[in-house]
């Protein structure tokens, strides 16, 4: 690993994930060209809620398309990030195991949104409710690609789900994505929920109490806040 300025870079990279009791995601990859990443910062990057980001991704990993939206509030310029594998664009603090759920549905022909935390190129972070559909080639009919579709949410929706981004995340690095997803699959069972009403759920308008509540705070408060609602209690 070679650290350059607030880039890291890595080679011959070949992730992969294994898991058993669920169908294990084909994603092995040896990515021939160099992948990185911007090293985080603790500053959040603001995003309209006009700003519209699309990318396009082949099912090797690697981006093909941005749109002028994305560049503009993210940083790369087409040129910089078309051919770039994907996971540059991820947070560390993202868990893995909301990524294979993505990528399973993308694979079986099925749109997923999911609320997710990206790394823009100055390092800083992004919330954005993403849709990802995915695409078919016309004459195979196979799926070749994904479309990512990212927008704005506001911003008191994003502290009910920290708590379970942190709970998954811990458990992932203590016991791997296996586990993981066994822990948010029982959650999820436990309240008759899938995950889709879990997305749903959180990316809902709150109401107008709520929203200068969360407004009000500090942000060291809202550092410490621990927002809860009553189907997401959790044990770790």
């Amino acid at each position: 690993m070679i650290l350059s300025q607030n880039f890291i870079f890595t080679t011959n990279s070949n992730p992969t994930i294994s898991i058993n009791k669920y169908r294990k995601p084909d994603i092995k990859r040896d990515f021939n060209m160099k992948l990185y990443r911007p090293l985080p910062i603790d500053e959040e990057l603001t995003i309209s809620s006009h700003d519209m980001m699309v990318t396009k991704t082949n099912m090797q990993g690697d981006i093909t398309f941005v749109n002028e939206s994305f560049s503009s509030v993210v940083g790369y310029t087409p040129d910089e990030i078309v051919g770039t594998p994907h996971d540059a664009l991820r947070h560390p603090d993202m868990p893995q195991a909301i990524f294979f759920l993505i990528i399973q549905a993308i694979k079986k022909g099925k749109k997923i949104q999911a609320i997710v935390k990206n790394l823009a190129k100055s390092g800083e972070y992004y919330w954005a409710i993403t849709d990802f559909e995915p695409e078919r080639e016309m004459i195979t009919g196979q799926i070749s690609s994904f479309f990512a579709f990212r927008e704005a949410i506001p911003e008191e929706n994003i502290y009910e789900l920290i708590e379970l981004y942190q709970i998954l995340l811990g458990i992932e690095k203590r016991r791997g994505v296996e586990a993981s997803l066994i822990y948010l699959n029982r959650h999820l069972n436990e309240n008759n929920m899938s995950y889709t009403d879990l997305m749903e759920m959180m990316s809902r308008p709150k109401g107008i109490i709520q929203r200068i509540f969360v407004k009000s705070l500090a942000p060291k408060d809202k550092d410490k806040l621990n927002y809860r609602v009553e189907h997401y209690k959790m044990v770790a």
